[in-house]
C-alpha cells in the first residue's frame, strides 16, 4: 500500500512539474526578443567591434524587432556569426524574458602576409583573416611571392620564432622570392638568407652562435649578407 501511495505522489509531482514547465515554455515563447549584450573576446584584439557585428547581422537579415522567441532559431544566428572571416566562434544565449546575449571570440592574428596584389593575416590556427582599416596588430610581416601552399611552413616558422623571446624581437620582416626566405633583422644592416624553411632549429642555433661569438668581434655593420642555406656552415658577404 505504501508503495502505491508513494508511486501516486511521485506521479502527481512529475505531472505538476510538466504542467509548470509547459506554462513557462509557453510564456517564454510569447516573449519578444531583445538584444541584451554583445561581448567580444579577446579584448586586446580589435578586428571587430559591436557596430560591425550589428551591421553584419543586419546584412544577414537578422532582425530582432517584433520577433517572438518561438519563431527564432539561435543556431541560425550562431551560424551567420561563425561565417564571418574574423570570428573564431560565436555563442548565443537567451534568458526566460527573451533577452539575447552574444559572446564573440575573435581570431587572433599571428603573421601578416603581403603579396603584390593581396594583404591578409594568418591567425593562430593558420586560417586566413582579413585586414582592418582601423586596426593594425604588431605581428611579423612576410612579403613576396607567397601562395597558399606556403602558409603552413610560414605558420610553423613563426610559431618557432615566437617561442623564443630573442628571436621574437630579432626579426622585423621575412621576404620570399626565388623559392627561398630572406630574414630582415631589427639590428644591423645585413640580410639573412635562410633558404627553405627546413632544419629551422639548426639554422637558428648556428645564427645564434654567430651573433654571440663573431659579430661582437667583427662589428654589426661588417657584413651585408649572412647565408644559412648550407648545412653546418655560415657564408658571409662583407660590406
Amino acid at each position: 500500500m505504501k508503495k502505491v501511495i508513494f508511486f501516486l505522489k511521485s506521479s502527481i509531482l512529475v505531472a505538476f512539474f510538466i504542467v509548470i514547465l509547459f506554462f513557462v515554455n509557453n510564456k517564454m515563447s510569447e516573449q519578444y526578443i531583445s538584444l541584451q549584450s554583445i561581448n567580444i573576446q579577446p579584448s586586446d584584439v580589435s578586428f571587430i567591434n559591436e557596430k560591425m557585428i550589428l551591421e553584419y547581422m543586419l546584412d544577414g537579415q537578422i532582425i530582432f524587432d517584433s520577433c517572438l522567441v518561438k519563431n527564432y532559431e539561435l543556431k541560425t544566428l550562431e551560424a551567420l556569426l561563425d561565417s564571418h572571416i574574423n570570428i573564431k566562434n560565436a555563442e548565443v544565449f537567451m534568458d526566460l524574458k527573451g533577452k539575447l546575449s552574444i559572446d564573440i571570440f575573435q581570431r587572433v592574428p599571428l603573421v601578416r602576409i603581403i603579396t603584390k596584389d593581396k594583404s591578409y593575416y594568418l591567425d593562430d590556427i593558420a586560417n586566413v583573416m582579413s585586414t582592418s582599416s582601423f586596426y593594425t596588430p604588431r605581428v611579423l610581416v612576410v612579403t613576396g611571392d607567397i601562395e597558399e601552399k606556403n602558409h603552413l611552413e610560414i605558420f610553423n616558422f613563426i610559431n618557432t620564432i615566437n617561442k623564443n623571446d630573442f628571436w621574437k624581437s630579432q626579426f622585423t620582416q621575412i621576404h620570399y622570392q626565388n623559392n627561398e626566405y630572406i630574414l630582415v633583422p631589427s639590428v644591423g644592416n645585413h640580410k639573412i638568407y635562410f633558404g627553405l624553411l627546413e632544419d629551422v632549429n639548426q639554422k637558428l642555433d648556428n645564427l645564434y652562435h654567430f651573433y654571440r661569438e663573431v659579430l661582437p668581434a667583427k662589428g654589426w655593420q661588417t657584413y651585408s649578407n649572412i647565408n644559412l642555406k648550407y648545412q653546418n656552415q655560415i657564408v658571409c658577404t662583407k660590406n
